[in-house]
């Protein structure tokens, strides 16, 4: 019996099957990780549905799936600042979007984090507990729409800005809670 000496271990590899956007993020971040990547894409071209096509009527060139460019999609900025794409793209204050009945639709990003920044536009409930202190007052709710509703203990807290046990929260009552939750169950109305 011989003992034969350890091979050298191989750079791990790795096949990503799919080439949109989820699948090349994937890639590049193996890649950057030191693995060796190949991706399979059985369409003739990389981005999924993130895509561009002549329209046959009219022969404009139309985009699809354009929301990914806003600002609030931190992954696809991400990507493209890593694989060196980042410039290519101009930043828009709003996209506007013709749905099928032919009405056009604006969509802007609000001043609020993902994913609430998509309750205005979408018409959804939205509920905040915030305490009375900047940044995470309760005016930073104000562009979530008529559908948002905040629960803040009226005046200042010391605790909360040092940190501590904040009793401004505490404070809120969870029966008020609870009777705005009833009502959006209800609906309006009922």
């Amino acid at each position: 019996m011989t003992a034969s000496a350890p091979r050298p271990s191989a750079a791990p590899r790795a096949v990503i099957v799919g080439g949109g956007l989820a699948g090349l993020a994937a890639a590049v971040a193996l890649a950057e990780r030191g693995v060796s990547v190949a991706v399979l894409e059985s369409r003739p071209r990389l981005g999924g549905r993130a895509s561009s096509f002549v329209d046959k009527a009219t022969g404009t060139q139309i985009d699809n799936c354009q929301h990914v460019s806003l600002g609030c999609c931190t992954n696809f900025q991400h990507f493209c600042r890593t694989v060196g794409l980042s410039d290519l793209f101009r930043t828009e204050r709003s996209l506007y979007f013709i749905g099928r009945d032919r009405v056009v639709n604006r969509l802007a990003a609000g001043a609020l984090p993902a994913p609430l920044h998509l309750a205005a536009a979408l018409g959804i409930h939205a509920l905040g507990i915030y305490p009375p202190i900047r940044p995470m007052h309760p005016g930073r709710w104000a562009p979530v729409g008529p559908k948002a509703r905040v629960f803040v203990k009226a005046g200042e807290c010391s605790a909360c800005r040092a940190g501590g046990d904040c009793s401004c929260i505490r404070g809120i009552r969870p029966e008020e809670l609870e009777g705005w939750l009833h009502a959006v169950q209800k609906g309006p109305g009922k």
